[in-house]
């Protein structure tokens, strides 16, 4: 088959990526419905607008955090993950979730902080109020709502 030039390559992670985030992946894999899938890939989106709102007051910090954010990421995809890709013509071997865990807290502490510099206070809620139920609403209620019997075995 074509192989997927970086830049494709990468698109493809991403939505891969994020299904592996916020799936379950152990002996057996959940992934959650598209569209819950689909509100968790809106705040990245979002983050790039609320980053580039205002880019010339961002603290110093904030521009350091996310160029750390950024490296582990570009390396975890290229370094890691993209020579398996070419190796063997699958963008999802060896792709799971947790090998971005050590670089996702700096995403949402900046997503958080971005949301609540907000000035409207009604679109600042409906923010925090959608990402609150997105996280209650899919970690332990989507498992057991999603589990078969089969899952124990």
């Amino acid at each position: 088959s074509r192989r997927l030039n970086p830049v494709k390559y990468f698109l493809k992670w991403s939505w891969e990526m994020n299904h592996r985030i916020y799936g379950i992946m152990a002996h057996k894999d959940m992934f959650m419905p598209h569209n819950l899938h689909l509100t968790f890939a809106i705040y990245p989106i979002s983050f790039v607008f609320l980053f580039l709102k205002d880019l010339k007051k961002k603290e110093k910090l904030d521009i350091y955090l996310l160029i750390v954010l950024l490296f582990y990421t570009f390396v975890l995809a290229f370094v890691q993950n993209y020579p398996t890709y070419l190796n063997r013509d699958g963008v999802i071997f060896a792709l799971q979730g947790r090998y971005i865990f050590p670089a996702i807290f700096i995403y949402y502490t900046l997503l958080v902080k971005y949301i609540g510099e907000i000035k409207n206070k009604y679109v600042r809620i409906l923010f925090f109020v959608i990402l609150i139920a997105m996280f209650l609403l899919s970690c332990i209620p989507f498992f057991f709502i999603s589990v078969t019997p089969d899952w124990f075995v």
